[in-house]
């Protein structure tokens, strides 16, 4: 029941990929040399970048300190809970070129395609949404402009192939402490882009598709009760549907913190699904 057998996928943006840290009992220390010796043998050949456009993600680490541990933190969660299982670094790029590079539904169809990958972490926050957009009078005459945030059609897509080809996707709910809520038309001020981004998600999926999206809230073990900044379901039926709560205080991506996060809880539920799919010998989605 240590995940052997399984390969997880971890989405992240280019350049939060540097180094694999101890998550173990709470230990926030680089690995020891053994242990890092061991972790190389789990991780597969990384897709996306920075192979493709190494000149951005070069501009990006620079830009960020060189110190952006975020995919690095979420694999040490991975191969601490299922240490025998694999992970497969998957680099897509800066959210707002997301046509012109490697993104997020590029590396979910590509995924959907390989069979050695059951589990897909989703904890960057980013993904690719639009804004549709309206203009209203007010009856003093002036307009006064709109929005509603939404998924891209491209986006909503690809997680439809990724479930059809028996895949499970887990996603960070996001540290907002709030309720998912369906998109609707607010002004600027108004808009909160995550919660809104996941209420569109499980509106646009179909029952079939949604039995494969898992929405990761994180819970305090101290408190044994739901983090005040875990974004929850809130009213909305699907979004009920597709939430469930893990641990999200382990570690955080960078040398000098300790924090808590969503994007912890969400590697936290893809290596149980990875453990109970290797002791069972069944499928990640038939493990959820």
């Amino acid at each position: 029941m240590k995940g052997q057998g399984q390969t997880v996928a971890v989405i992240e943006l280019s350049g939060e990929w540097q180094q694999i840290k101890d998550v173990a009992n709470g230990k926030y220390g680089k690995l020891p040399p053994e242990r890092k010796a061991n972790y190389k043998f789990n991780f597969l050949t990384p897709i996306g970048g920075p192979g493709l456009h190494p000149e951005e993600m070069n501009d990006w680490v620079r830009d960020r300190g060189n110190d952006f541990y975020h995919g690095s933190g979420v694999s040490s969660v991975v191969l601490d809970l299922a240490p025998q299982a694999k992970v497969l670094p998957v680099s897509t790029y800066l959210f707002w070129h997301s046509d012109e590079f490697y993104d997020v539904a590029d590396a979910l169809m590509d995924l959907s395609r390989r069979s050695d990958v059951g589990i897909i972490n989703m904890s960057s926050g980013y993904a690719q949404y639009t804004h549709s957009l309206k203009t209203v009078h007010k009856q003093d005459g002036t307009k006064i402009n709109l929005f509603k945030t939404i998924y891209r059609p491209k986006l909503v897509e690809a997680f439809k192939a990724v479930a059809k080809a028996g895949k499970v996707v887990v996603i960070a709910a996001g540290n907002q402490g709030i309720p998912i809520q369906v998109p609707e038309f607010v002004t600027s001020e108004e808009n909160v882009r995550r919660q809104d981004l996941f209420g569109h998600l499980m509106q646009e999926l179909d029952p079939e598709t949604r039995q494969s999206v898992i929405l990761a809230g994180s819970y305090d073990p101290e408190t044994r009760k739901i983090a005040s900044y875990s974004n929850k379901p809130g009213s909305l039926k699907n979004a009920q549907d597709a939430f469930l709560f893990a641990p999200g205080k382990h570690l955080q991506q960078y040398d000098y913190m300790v924090g808590d996060g969503t994007s912890l809880a969400a590697p936290y539920i893809c290596a149980t699904i990875a453990n109970l799919a290797s002791k069972r010998n069944i499928t990640p989605k038939r493990a959820v």
